[in-house]
C-alpha cells in the first residue's frame, strides 16, 4: 500500500507496509480498552476512525479529502485490530485475483437482492458490497465455511455447485446467483451450516466488517421505523428511552423473506429474536399440525433467548414479510450483564408500572422493587406455598382457585394480592389491575397449574427487604411494606404535596396518625383552634360553612391546612358522612417543614379564591374576555381587596339553566386541584346565571397546540 501525501505533505512508505490482500484478513472489530487513550489524538487528526479507513481502501475508492495516517498511526490503528487467521484462515489459498466485468457486476447485484438481509437496500449500498467483493475458487469436497466456526465472507456462489450441511447432513444444494453466509456476520453467531463444493466451482465473497457496516447504515437511516417496533414489545415496556436506543443502534437489522421459506426448523437454534413488520408466518409441529400464526406486531425467538430452550416448531412464511431480527449478541453488548436477566427486570419494571399503587412511586423505587421479584417454573399441578404481594404469569398458564371461583390466567395475567387490591379500590374509585375480581379470603387463594407455567413473584419478604434496602421507613408492625405503600401512596396523590423529594415523602409517612370518626360526628368545627392536616383514606366527610353545605370530600382529597398556614381557626366544619371513615392526620410541626415556599404559593391562591366570600355587589366590571358555548366571559376586579376573577354569563332558555352548566358548576365545585380551574361562587338573575372563577389567561391548550406550538416532542406531551 502505498501512502499518498495530504494535507501534512509527503509521507514516507513504511517498509513492512500491508497489501490490500492483507487488510481483507482482518476482522476490524475495535476493542475499546486497548491502547484507548493513546490512540484519541489520532483518530481525531485523521478523521476516521478504523473501520472508515479500511471501508476506503479496500473500495479503492477512498474520498478525495481522505488523508491516509503516517506510519506510526497506521501501526497503532493495526495494533487496535484483532487479526482472525484463524477465522477462515483456509480462504487465502482459495483467493484468486479477478477483474469484475459489467455483466458479472449485475449478477452479483441481482443474487444480492434476492438475498433476505439485502433485498431492502438501495443501489448505492448493493453498488459497494460489489466493488468490494473477492474471488475464490474451489475443488470438489472443499469446505468453504465450517458449522459453528466464527465467519468472515458473505458469499455469492459464482459457478459450480455446493452443499450446505447441518450437523453432517445435507439439507440444500446452492449454485450459481445463491448466497449464504450472512446470519453470522450480522448476528455475530457462528455459522449456522457448512458449506461444501460437489464439484469444482467459484464463490464471490464480501468482507464482513463491510457487510455489516453497509447493513447497519441501511438500520440507522429506518431508524424510526425499527424504534417504534420495540415500543410494541412488552419485554422491552421497562427500558428506559436510552437503553432502547441502543438497542436501535446496534441490534436492529432487517430481513426479508418470500412465501413457502422456512424461517425456523425443529429443534435448530436461532440466531436472533425476531419482530413481524408486515406480512405472515405459520408455525407448525413436527408432524405438521398448525400450532400459531405470526402476525405484524407478533415475535418468536423468546424462549430460547430467555431460557435457552429450544422450540420443536418450523417457522414457515406464509405471506411475504419483513421480519426485524435482534441479534442476541449485540443485544447483550447494547444492554449490558446476563440478557435474559435484563429482560425479565425489565419485564418487572413494566408489569409494576401497569398497577395503580406502584406506578405512584419513583422510578428508581419501581426498579429495586423489580429487582426483587423472582421467576420459578412451576410443573403441571404444582401449587404455590406462600401467597405473593404480586404474581404475573410470564410463560404458560395458572389457574387461581378461592371461595369465589377460580380463573384461569394466560401469559401476561396479573395477580394482586386482596390487600393491595383494596387499596387501590379505596383510592381509585374500585378500579384494579389485577386480572382476577378479589378474593374473600387470601388465605383460601390456590395456584394450579394445568400446563406448566412461569409466574415472576414479589413475595412480601422480598418487597419489605427492597423497601428497607431503599432507606424507606417501615413500621415495626408493617409486615408485608403495604402498610407504606399505602401512606406514601395516598401522600403523593395529594395535589399540595405533588413537589415533595422522596425524603420529604419519607418524613410525612413516618408523621402520618390514624384516626377513626364514627358517623356524623365533626373531624374539627369552625372557630376551633387548628392543629393537624388530614388526608382522607376511606370514606366521605362534608364542607360545612356558617351551618351551609359547601362541598363534599371523599378518598384521596386532603383538608385544614388553612388553620396550619396562617395560625388562624379553623375557617369551615368538617362533618362525617361514613361509617367507615378513615383519616390520616399530620401535626403542625411535620406539616410545616414538608411545606415548600412554591406549594405555599399555590396554598395561598386557592385560599384566597375558595376563602373569600364574594357577591355581585362586590366585584366590578373591567372588560370583555371572549365567548363561549353557553354564554360569554368577562374580567372582574373585586372592589375591595383586588383579586381579579373570571365571570361567565349564561342566558337561561324559557327561564331554565341548560343541564350542561348545572353539570359543570357541580363538577368544578367538587374537585379541587392545581391543574383544575377554581371554582369560586354562582349567582343567579331571573334571566342569566354566572358563574365566578379564577383567572386563567393562557387561553386552550388543544389551540395553543394545534395554532402555535404544531406538535409536541414525546417529552412535552408526557
Amino acid at each position: 500500500l502505498e501512502l499518498v501525501g495530504g494535507p501534512r505533505g509527503p509521507r514516507t512508505t513504511p517498509t513492512m507496509a500491508p497489501t490490500i490482500c492483507e487488510l481483507g484478513v482482518f476482522n476490524a472489530e475495535v476493542d475499546p480498552c486497548s491502547d484507548a487513550d493513546a490512540d484519541d489524538e489520532d483518530e481525531e487528526e485523521d478523521g476516521m476512525d478504523s473501520s472508515n479507513m479500511m471501508f476506503a481502501v479496500m473500495s479503492s475508492q477512498a474520498p478525495h479529502d481522505f488523508s491516509l495516517p503516517t506510519p506510526r498511526r497506521l501501526q497503532n490503528r493495526i495494533r487496535r485490530i484483532t487479526f482472525a487467521s484463524d477465522v477462515d484462515g483456509h480462504l487465502d489459498v482459495h483467493r484468486r485475483p479477478r477483474a469484475m466485468d459489467p455483466d458479472t457486476k449485475a449478477n452479483l447485484t441481482v443474487a444480492l437482492k434476492k438475498n433476505r438481509f439485502c433485498s431492502c437496500l438501495n443501489s448505492a449500498s448493493l453498488e459497494t458490497m460489489v466493488a468490494t467483493m473477492e474471488y475464490f475458487e474451489f475443488e470438489a469436497n472443499d469446505t468453504v465455511m465450517q458449522q459453528k466456526a466464527p465467519g468472515r465472507y458473505f458469499y455469492v456462489i459464482d459457478r459450480g455447485s455446493f452443499e450446505e450441511q447441518v450437523n453432517g447432513k445435507t439439507v440444500g444444494t446452492l449454485t450459481s446467483g445463491n448466497s449464504i453466509g450472512g446470519i453470522a456476520l450480522v448476528y455475530n453467531t457462528g455459522r449456522a451450516s457448512s458449506l461444501v463444493a460437489k464439484c469444482a466451482g467459484s464463490v464471490w465473497g464480501v468482507n464482513g466488517t463491510i457487510f455489516r457496516q453497509v447493513l447497519h447504515e441501511h438500520s440507522k437511516s429506518h431508524y424510526q421505523e425499527n424504534r417504534h417496533v420495540l415500543d410494541q414489545l412488552s419485554m422491552f415496556e421497562g427500558l428506559s428511552s436510552k437503553k432502547k436506543e441502543r438497542v436501535g443502534q446496534l441490534a436492529l437489522f432487517t430481513e426479508i423473506y418470500e412465501p413457502g421459506v422456512v424461517v425456523k426448523q425443529c429443534g435448530n437454534n436461532l440466531a436472533a429474536v425476531y419482530v413481524v413488520k408486515s406480512g405472515k408466518l405459520v408455525a407448525h409441529t413436527a408432524a405438521g399440525r398448525e400450532v400459531q400464526t405470526f402476525a405484524a406486531g407478533d415475535s418468536f425467538g423468546w424462549r430460547q433467548l430467555m431460557y435457552g430452550e429450544l422450540e420443536d416448531i418450523d417457522i414457515m412464511v406464509s405471506e411475504r414479510c419483513e421480519l426485524v431480527g435482534m441479534g442476541l449478541g449485540p443485544l447483550e453488548k447494547a444492554l449490558g450483564g446476563s440478557l435474559a436477566t435484563c429482560l425479565m427486570r425489565s419485564y418487572a419494571v413494566s408489569i409494576l408500572r401497569k398497577t395503580h399503587v406502584f406506578a405512584l412511586l419513583p422510578p428508581r423505587h419501581v426498579r429495586k422493587i423489580a429487582e426483587s421479584m423472582v421467576t420459578h417454573l412451576y410443573s403441571a399441578g404444582e401449587r404455590l406455598d406462600d401467597e405473593p404481594v404480586l404474581a404475573v404469569v410470564v410463560d404458560g398458564q395458572a389457574r387461581w382457585e378461592h371461595q369465589g371461583g377460580g380463573t384461569t390466567l394466560q401469559r401476561g395475567a396479573i395477580y394482586e394480592h386482596p390487600e393491595l387490591q383494596k387499596m387501590q379500590a379505596e383510592t381509585f374509585g374500585g378500579s384494579s389491575s389485577s386480572s382476577l375480581r378479589p378474593s374473600v379470603n387470601s388465605g383460601d387463594l390456590i395456584a394450579e397449574f394445568p400446563v406448566g407455567c412461569r409466574l415472576s413473584l414479589l413475595r412480601r419478604d422480598r418487597l419489605v427487604a427492597a423497601l428497607t434496602k431503599l432507606g424507606l421507613p417501615l413500621s415495626v408492625d408493617d409486615t408485608t411494606g403495604l402498610q407504606y405503600l399505602k401512606k406514601a401512596l395516598f401522600v403523593r396523590k395529594v395535589p399540595i404535596f405533588k413537589e415533595l423529594s422522596d425524603e420529604q415523602i419519607n418524613g410525612l409517612v413516618v408523621s402520618l396518625v390514624c384516626k377513626q370518626h364514627r358517623n356524623h360526628t365533626p373531624v374539627f368545627e369552625q372557630g376551633t383552634v387548628g392543629d393537624a392536616f388530614y388526608i382522607i383514606t376511606s370514606g366521605k366527610v362534608q364542607i360545612v360553612l356558617d351551618g351551609k353545605p359547601i362541598r363534599q370530600l371523599g378518598p384521596g382529597a386532603s383538608f385544614g391546612e388553612r388553620a396550619l398556614l396562617f395560625n388562624e381557626p379553623r375557617s369551615a366544619t368538617v362533618q362525617v358522612m361514613d361509617e367507615d371513615l378513615e383519616l390520616w392526620s399530620v401535626d403542625r410541626q411535620a406539616f410545616r417543614t414538608a411545606i415548600t415556599e412554591s406549594m405555599r404559593e399555590n396554598l395561598v391562591k386557592t385560599i384566597a379564591y375558595t376563602g373569600t366570600n364574594v357577591s355581585m355587589k362586590d366585584i366590578k366590571h373591567l372588560r370583555f374576555i371572549g365567548a363561549g358555548a353557553f354564554g360569554t366571559v368577562r374580567l372582574v376586579e373585586h372592589k375591595r381587596t383586588g383579586l381579579r376573577y373570571a365571570l361567565k354569563r349564561i342566558r337561561k332558555t324559557n327561564g331554565n339553566v341548560p343541564e350542561e352548566v348545572n353539570r359543570e358548576i357541580n363538577l368544578l365545585s367538587e374537585n379541587h386541584h392545581p391543574f383544575l380551574l377554581h371554582y369560586v361562587d354562582c349567582f343567579e338573575t331571573e334571566k342569566s346565571k354566572y358563574i365566578l372563577t379564577e383567572l386563567v389567561t393562557g387561553g386552550q391548550l388543544h389551540e395553543q397546540v394545534l395554532e402555535k406550538m404544531g406538535g409536541l416532542p414525546r417529552k412535552a406531551a408526557q
